[in-house]
């Protein structure tokens, strides 16, 4: 059976977003307002995500 993990609402939130980027729904431009994040910093999680998949959304959201 695969591995399962919690994602909280803001995680759920960026899995949705990044999906509507991933399937060109939505431009980078567009997923940082909806983020309330600068464009760079949304193209940084992006590429992450695209390479990790959802467990590196875990990542960004931690607090260090």
């Amino acid at each position: 059976m695969g591995d399962r993990f919690i994602m909280s609402d803001k995680e759920l939130r960026h899995k949705v977003i990044l999906e509507g980027v991933k399937e060109r729904k939505i431009t980078l431009v567009l997923a940082a307002e909806k983020l309330e994040l600068s464009y760079r910093q949304v193209k940084r999680i992006y590429k992450r995500y695209k390479e990790e998949g959802n467990q590196d959304l875990r990542k960004t959201s931690i607090v260090k």
